[in-house]
């Protein structure tokens, strides 16, 4: 029989579904595999870290999908979502779980005084539970609540009938700057730049949107700085005319939710060059900024 992790032996269950297959589900990925749209690529002798240890287990149960998103990635079963591996989710600086688990079970962990459990936003109110996994949780704690999960949401399913999932450990945590990118040396050094560009600007005040480097020009943000797929971005206001003109270019795209107001985005590494940088930035600043403000820019 398999027992329960450690740290969840004293602590009454709320379904009778302590796994008893001592089954392994142990999976090795030695080429590039493509599996639920995401690619991994595991190596003999490679250093495993959660990035590919989390989505292996979740694939080791039977019949899960998973779509991918940049810092939110869902897993399904029979079309119901059953988990969300979160990273940085709107900069919380978190690696973790979201599990749909039984009904009362989530405040039982949070009650347990256990630490790494927390109620995640938007969904806690369903009774998912986070989990945080950048922590010093032991792997089977993670196994077992990965299969409650899993177990919840598949008709006629407990924890019982399921093998039990063996699935390699991560060997390190992630790194500070592989769970905010913004945090890699070469966006810190291009960041620093854009800094240097927006200070120059009167009453230039800098904050966090969702977890983000935003840069406000009195009271409104007019320069946000991003990560998408480990690029780094820059968007600003250009409007409209302007905006269909750059969108032919392929370093640039319409932002989903601020593109109908004139924002654009702009990928920008080393290359890009500093008057064009200083350009984006300033004119997007002229639209935001007071005409008080306005009247200390030195003259064109």
């Amino acid at each position: 029989m398999v027992s329960l992790p450690l740290r969840l032996l004293r602590l009454p269950m709320v379904v009778d579904n302590a796994p008893t297959s001592s089954t392994t589900r142990a999976k090795i990925y030695r080429e590039v595999q493509l599996v639920g749209g995401w690619l991994y690529k595991e190596m003999a002798n490679s250093v495993r870290t959660l990035n590919e240890a989390v989505p292996e287990l979740l694939h080791a149960l039977p019949n899960v999908e998973s779509k991918r998103g940049e810092h939110l990635s869902r897993f399904l079963v029979d079309e119901k979502v059953f988990a969300y591996y979160a990273l940085n989710h709107h900069g919380d600086q978190r690696v973790a779980l979201w599990l749909k688990l039984p009904e009362g079970s989530q405040r039982l962990y949070l009650e347990s005084g256990l630490f790494g459990y927390f109620v995640p936003p938007y969904v806690g109110h369903k009774g998912y539970l986070g989990v945080e996994l950048n922590q010093d949780i032991e792997w089977a704690t993670i196994e077992f609540h990965v299969r409650e999960a899993y177990a919840n949401v598949v008709s006629g399913c407990t924890v019982q009938s399921l093998e039990a999932i063996t699935v390699q450990a991560p060997q390190r945590p992630l790194e500070p700057s592989e769970i905010d990118l913004i945090l890699r040396d070469d966006v810190q050094q291009l960041l620093s730049h854009i800094r240097e560009i927006c200070f120059s600007l009167p009453e230039v005040a800098e904050t966090k949107r969702f977890g983000n480097p935003a840069f406000l020009a009195g009271k409104k943000t007019f320069v946000l700085v991003g990560i998408l797929s480990e690029r780094m971005f820059l968007e600003i206001w250009v409007g409209r005319d302007r905006q269909v003109e750059l969108a032919e270019d392929e370093r640039y795209f319409v932002p989903k939710y601020t593109g109908h107001n004139g924002w654009i985005v702009r990928y920008v590494d080393e290359r890009t060059s500093d008057s064009e940088l200083r350009d984006h930035i300033v004119v997007s600043y002229r639209h935001f900024a007071l005409k008080r403000m306005l009247k200390q820019l030195p003259a064109d």
